[in-house]
C-alpha cells in the first residue's frame, strides 16, 4: 500500500517524524473555521461580489495574518 509506505518512511527520519506528528493534527475545535468564515463575509460582501477567487483568497489571507510579527 503506497499510503502505508509513505507513513512508514518517516521512521527513517525521527526528527521529521516528530514534527509531522506534532503539527499534522486535526483542529479539535471549530472556532478557527468559524473565525475564518466571519472574516470571509467581510471580505466578500455584496459590493465586492465580483472579486476573483485568487483576489478573494489573497485578501482573506492578508486579513487573517495581519497581526503576525
Amino acid at each position: 500500500n503506497v499510503e502505508t509506505e509513505s507513513i512508514s518512511i518517516l521512521n527513517r527520519y525521527p526528527i521529521v517524524k516528530k514534527l509531522y506528528v506534532k503539527y499534522n493534527t486535526a483542529v479539535p475545535s471549530s472556532a478557527p473555521v468559524e473565525r475564518l468564515f466571519s472574516v470571509a463575509k467581510h471580505v466578500l460582501r455584496n459590493s465586492r461580489s465580483r472579486l476573483s477567487d485568487t483576489t478573494f483568497e489573497m485578501q482573506l489571507f492578508c486579513k487573517m495574518n495581519k497581526n503576525i510579527n
